[in-house]
């Protein structure tokens, strides 16, 4: 399948991943929805090999979810601070 190089709203995303991610597939917008719902459908063929690191990851974005108020359950001693804010609540990212 080709990729059609005027797709979406700036052609120049789709050049920029060929040339720096390997591509597994190449299809057009009109054809990415039906080959989305379709490879949900599909069983895996194999369990990812997850690492512990990435475990430790996920279960912190769980308990993010699962508070109302991150910074109550000390979200802010899990990373470092920055100073890029969350342009719609203001507050800091970790």
């Amino acid at each position: 399948m080709g990729l059609a190089r005027q797709d979406g709203y700036f052609p120049v995303m789709p050049t920029n991943v060929l040339e720096y991610v390997e591509v597994g597939l190449q299809v057009s917008i009109a054809k990415l929805t039906a080959i989305l719902v379709r490879l949900t459908l599909e069983p895996t063929s194999e369990s990812p090999e997850i690492k512990k690191e990435n475990l430790n990851k996920m279960e912190i974005e769980l308990a993010i979810a699962r508070h109302n108020d991150a910074f109550r359950i000390r979200i802010i001693e899990k990373g470092e601070l920055t100073t890029f804010t969350c342009p719609d609540c203001h507050r800091a990212v970790t």
